[in-house]
């Protein structure tokens, strides 16, 4: 009889208020000590990793944020100077 090993998976991640990125980082930091500690035949694996859509998300939100302020800037300066008599 053979003794059939089933992958086994459990999720961890940010609770209500934290931030995943961080809570992201700080289990790949640890992730290697815990390899470490387990025997050979289990291996330990990140799947289904959110931060980094989250960081895509942020830096196209800083992009987007950058962006309309140039523009509001440069609609402000056109009106000012257009509004001026000669």
């Amino acid at each position: 009889m053979h003794a059939w090993h089933t992958p086994r998976q459990f999720e961890c991640g940010a609770a209500a208020g934290q931030q995943h990125i961080a809570v992201t980082d700080a289990i790949k930091k640890i992730l290697p000590q815990l390899q470490a500690q387990i025997p050979p035949s289990v291996k330990l694996g990140i799947r289904g990793d959110r931060s980094k859509n989250i960081r895509e998300a942020f830096q196209d939100i800083q992009f987007t944020m950058a962006a309309t302020l140039g523009l509001v800037v440069l609609v402000i300066f056109l009106f000012l100077r257009i509004s001026r008599p000669p």
